[in-house]
């Protein structure tokens, strides 16, 4: 053990003034994700997925004493919650309990973690209609991403590690609370003893004629930016860009628009004043649909 100084760290944390009722929490301005700071460093809050590192602090005549490893790596790294202490099967009990969660996004991810980080040492399996592991869904329309393993929040090594199984690119169809089944897309069926539905949730289809024309896209899974950037093509002049039209004018709608500007003539259509009204103002976003390099129809 020897004493460091923080200040040597490559990597800076900020944190907001406001916190909860709890004052050892502090949320991040960015993202919202929100630590316990001033006790052990742990994740109280989404959208953050590791907990910091902690170290051991002394005060002596006026100086401050950061207790921490030599290795620098060890200390800029994050906390993840580690697999069970016994292998699946080998703890005390003859037939371990079972956990299956029906959903594969960040909901489902973020139970898995948990239940592990907690002590459970049961089986878990994870149901997922995509054919991918978690996500980070809220990167896709920040640039139209379409390769999941750029966007993953965690690798198949740490589920691995976890001892967790994924049943991917199938659908729960049915559930037989009395049997305690969940029937799949595929025909098999999975039995269990504590079920988790993580499903999330669908986006909203407008409710028009030629709603589900084929030039008409939602925007949810990595599918969906796959098909739209196919449509936008790769345009060399001016000329050959096409016309899109966005509904929605809040955080989606805005990205998708950036993200799309430069492929395509972008109009966003929003039920607002100017985007980001109701989340913030309409000065803020007054000033942005100025600058921006989209039209817009609000």
């Amino acid at each position: 053990m020897s004493v460091y100084t923080p200040f040597s760290s490559k990597r800076t944390l900020l944190f907001s003034e406001a916190t909860t009722a709890d004052s050892n929490l502090r949320r991040s301005p960015w993202h919202g994700a929100c630590f316990n700071v001033c006790k052990n460093g742990d994740l109280e809050d989404a959208p953050g997925i590791d907990a910091l590192q902690s170290f051991k602090v002394e005060i002596e005549n006026g100086s401050v004493f950061i207790h921490a490893p030599s290795d620098e790596k060890a200390i800029n790294a994050t906390r993840q919650p580690g697999g069970p202490k016994v292998s699946i099967g080998e703890d005390e009990s003859s037939k371990p309990s079972s956990v299956l969660i029906v959903g594969g996004g960040p909901g489902a991810a973020h139970t898995v973690e948990a239940l592990r980080e907690e002590g459970y040492k049961g089986t878990i399996k994870v149901i997922s209609k995509e054919p991918h592991l978690p996500i980070d869904r809220t990167k896709i329309s920040k640039a139209l991403i379409s390769d999941p393993s750029k966007i993953a929040l965690r690798t198949a090594d740490f589920y691995k590690k976890l001892q967790v199984e994924f049943v991917l690119d199938v659908e729960a169809t049915s559930l037989d609370f009395e049997k305690s089944q969940v029937k799949l897309s595929n025909g098999n069926t999975e039995s269990y003893e504590n079920l988790i539905l993580a499903t999330g949730a669908n986006p909203i289809r407008l409710p028009l004629d030629g709603a589900d024309l084929g030039n008409v896209f939602l925007l949810r899974g990595v599918k969906d930016a796959e098909a739209i950037s196919k449509a936008l093509g790769e345009p060399e002049k001016d000329e050959d860009k096409k016309n899109v039209v966005i509904i929605g004018s809040s955080f989606i709608g805005m990205e998708a628009a950036v993200a799309a500007a430069g492929k395509a003539n972008v109009t966003v259509v929003g039920m607002e004043g100017a985007p980001f009204e109701k989340i913030l103002g309409e000065k803020i976003g007054q000033g942005i649909k100025k600058v921006s390099c989209v039209s817009f129809i609000v």
